[in-house]
């Protein structure tokens, strides 16, 4: 809810019965507006206090929605200033737009608006027009930039400074009436101290210098600067930017997507040829998805098509996509913990699903707007509990993707009968319809190894457990051994003992080595393969080196000659 300075003139020649009458009937329109805008939340806030002037004092119109956050005005001074308390009550003969959130579809354009583009630079955008959005629909595009990036305004005209209070600091935005006769609105302008979060940046770091409440601007013309301030703070920097029919704020909006598509630079560089791309959601259940680990599909009221998968052990989900964006959909809850995001093998941030009560069907963490093209993201469950007593487990509802989802890859089952594992010492075969396969190999005496070469992203190492089971030491890629404990109190099969994770696609080798050690619990020191599964292919064992030239340090010569 906005603050705005405009002009207002005076009525006359009305009694002052006429007038409480008046004002009484406006009030009442007023409050039923209110009733109707105020649970929805406005992704460009419109203003809801007009300040008009009757020569130099500032007075407010009767137009403030119920339950308005405080206000404040960005008035000529290019200042901010709070109204006074005894600011006097005005007849109403301005009326003040109402936020743009409508559940209605607006009028449709007539083509393009011939525009340059709003940002100095150009970004990638989507066709998010008159999506969905909690209790609205979405009334404009937006446009992902780094903080500070410059807002430029579209076509010339008169500008309007708009300022609410908001629980992260001031949600700046701005309206350009054009000469052309529609209205445009940028949202979300900066509020920070540059390289920082704090929300104190103040109007100089949201408006461009010397930019005051009807100023007119040319075409082009640096006017504001993009944040994060207002409802933002989680999707990120970005510029929210609405076309209106005219330049009243209270007039519908059109789509604004041909008319950025079209739109050249500032500078005069032509638009890209970028290709439409839909917003698709899919389900959990998707067959392009690829699991890997324990997840288990639980029916659950409220998530998106009536249920998700989840997991309370060690797992990881891969997806890869082709487009521009990526939300992950999931179930808040107090059994949920954190789950490790990375995107196209950067470094896994922690996403925090823990709730202390169950929210279903919630937009937890996306890649934001990427450049078009393929993209892989890999979300692992870290057994990491958020809060005291919470869970630990992980869930995925649903995606959303601008593009679409292609096919991760497949996880692979080898054997351990395969032609391509190098054992050696004495293994034996035994066969049980528990097992993969229906066997699995067995050693339990000095020199015994299997080797496995594979050229591909990821490895579990698949085995028996039981209480006659001891400790094997296994090595990836010549790393540091780590120590592999097969004892269980019962008997388990086909058990995932060991995973790599999610590595760099390329020649890899997995070595598993008999110890002749076990825990104090077990009766016994042997150790099993019963399988391995693979995001890859078995490669024979020394078929292709598996090291590169960053392995090995360069060796000096010796001096002296």
């Amino acid at each position: 809810m906005m603050a705005e300075v405009a002009g207002r003139s005076e009525g006359g020649g009305v009694g002052e019965a006429e007038r409480l009458t008046q004002r009484t009937i406006l009030l009442l329109a007023v409050l039923l507006i209110g009733v109707l805008w105020a649970a929805s939340a406005c992704s460009s806030p419109a203003p809801t206090t007009t300040l008009a002037t009757t020569g130099t004092a500032a007075v407010r119109a009767t137009t403030t929605t119920a339950a308005a956050p405080s206000t404040t005005a960005i008035a000529p001074t290019s200042t901010t200033r709070a109204l006074p308390d005894t600011t006097t009550i005005a007849a109403a003969t301005t009326t003040t737009a109402p936020p743009t959130t409508s559940t209605t579809a607006p009028a449709a354009s007539n083509g393009p608006v011939p525009i340059v583009f709003p940002l100095a630079s150009r970004v990638p955008f989507e066709h998010e027009y008159l999506d969905p959005r909690s209790g609205h629909l979405h009334q404009g595009i937006d446009l992902f930039a780094p903080k500070m990036a410059k807002e430029v305004a579209v076509v010339s005209g008169t500008v309007t400074l708009q300022v609410t209070g908001w629980s992260g600091g001031p949600w700046y935005a701005l309206w350009l009436a054009g000469d052309d006769g529609h209205g445009y609105s940028y949202s979300h302008l900066n509020n920070d101290t540059p390289g920082t979060d704090n929300g104190k940046g103040g109007v100089r770091y949201a408006f461009a210098a010397g930019l005051v409440t009807g100023s007119h601007v040319h075409q082009g013309q640096v006017i504001a600067y993009c944040g994060d301030s207002g409802n933002a703070e989680v999707e990120g920097p970005q510029l929210h930017f609405e076309i209106h029919e005219t330049t009243s704020m209270s007039s519908p909006t059109i789509d604004p997507y041909d008319s950025l598509y079209s739109a050249p630079l500032a500078n005069g560089a032509a638009p890209p040829a970028w290709p439409v791309l839909a917003l698709s959601r899919y389900e959990q259940s998707s067959s392009k998805i690829t699991y890997i680990g324990a997840w288990s599909t639980a029916t659950q009221p409220g998530a998106s098509g009536g249920s998700a998968v989840h997991a309370d052990s060690n797992a990881r989900a891969l997806i890869w996509f082709e487009g521009t964006r990526l939300d992950l959909i999931a179930t808040k809850a107090a059994d949920q913990g954190n789950a490790w995001l990375s995107l196209d093998g950067g470094p896994a941030v922690a996403v925090d699903l823990y709730s202390p009560t169950m929210i279903p069907k919630q937009a937890v963490w996306s890649t934001g707007v990427l450049t078009q093209g393929t993209h892989t993201v890999s979300l692992l469950r870290a057994g990491e509990s958020t809060a005291a007593g919470g869970g630990t487990g992980v869930n995925i509802d649903a995606l959303e993707v601008t593009g679409k989802l292609i096919q991760a890859p497949a996880l692979t089952t080898s054997e351990q009968s395969s032609s391509l594992l190098k054992y050696r010492g004495a293994w034996t075969t035994s066969a049980s319809g528990s097992d993969s396969g229906g066997s699995l190999r067995r050693a339990d005496s000095p020199g015994a190894s299997v080797t496995a070469q594979f050229s591909g992203v990821y490895v579990a190492w698949m085995a028996g457990k039981g209480p006659g089971y001891g400790q094997a030491r296994l090595t990836l890629d010549g790393g540091k051994p780590v120590t592999v404990d097969l004892h269980s109190a019962s008997t388990l099969c086909r058990q995932q003992v060991w995973s790599s994770g999610v590595m760099d696609d390329g020649t890899h080798v997995l070595k598993i080595e008999w110890m002749g050690v076990k825990n104090p619990a077990a009766s016994g020191t042997s150790i099993n393969l019963d399988a391995l599964q693979l995001i890859g292919a078995l490669d024979s064992v020394g078929s292709k080196p598996w090291w590169g030239a960053a392995d090995f340090a360069t060796i000096p010569p010796p001096s002296g000659g």
